[in-house]
């Protein structure tokens, strides 16, 4: 069975959720440090948005430094 390219990749949140986990930094934590506005996260938990790949990229930055 062959499964789609699609199927198998992760979103930015996830990959955010991730190395959160792994820093073990609360998410919504980095995205306030990244000046990121608290509704854009709210909205990201609630999947009425999703990332755009410079805010993923701001926050996964800040992540990676901790």
């Amino acid at each position: 069975i062959k499964t789609s390219i699609v199927a198998n990749m992760i979103t930015y949140e996830e990959q955010l959720r991730e190395l959160a986990s792994i820093k073990k930094i609360k998410l919504r934590h980095a995205f306030k440090v990244c000046g990121v506005q608290d509704s854009t996260y709210h909205r990201l938990v609630t999947k009425q948005t999703t990332l755009r790949e410079d805010t993923a990229k701001k926050v996964w930055d800040w992540l990676n430094e901790q």
